[in-house]
């Protein structure tokens, strides 16, 4: 069984800062490595969080996922699994569904994290609004993070459906 990532993974997308977009956070060997550009091109973030804050983000975020996920990822490199991508696992579009829910896990922790972190400065009355919107956007991404996190260390029952098909 391959264990190398598909070639669908391999496209190019251009992005606003091509300087930005070749900033690849290298993972564990058994996790994807994740790209900014990625989650640059998938989320609209706010222009005012820096390169650094995104990045230190996401890699904050992936850090937490694979602590969450050491024991899973134990299971299955006992099971003769070395990536995530050699694990049986149905497919959403091109992209193998865990993969794709740890790094939506990742991204949407970032996105708690930049939120919660980097609040605005704004002293004017209309910033109290702002800062309340910023909170339930905040706990949405809380939200989603535990969905994928859920969703990517869920028992075998998708591998099977999927290799029912």
């Amino acid at each position: 069984m391959s264990t190398a990532p598909p070639d669908y993974l391999n496209t190019t997308v251009v992005d606003r800062d091509t300087a930005v977009s070749a900033e690849i956070l290298a993972n564990n060997g058994f996790f994807p490595d994740i790209a900014l550009r990625d989650f640059m091109t998938r989320f609209d973030v706010d222009d005012s969080y820096s390169v650094e804050h995104r990045l230190q983000c996401l890699s904050e975020s992936m850090r937490q996922i694979n602590r969450e996920s050491q024991d899973k990822m134990t299971e299955w490199n006992q099971g003769g699994y070395l990536t995530l991508f050699a694990v049986p696992q149905g497919f959403t579009g091109q992209c193998p569904e865990r993969v794709q829910h740890y790094r939506d896990a990742v991204y949407c922790h970032t996105l708690m994290l930049l939120m919660e972190r980097y609040r605005a400065t704004d002293t004017t009355a209309a910033a109290e609004s702002k800062a309340q919107r910023r909170e339930q956007r905040a706990d949405y991404w809380r939200s989603e993070y535990i969905r994928h996190t859920h969703a990517l260390l869920e028992s075998e029952g998708s591998e099977l459906r999927a290799a029912v098909l």
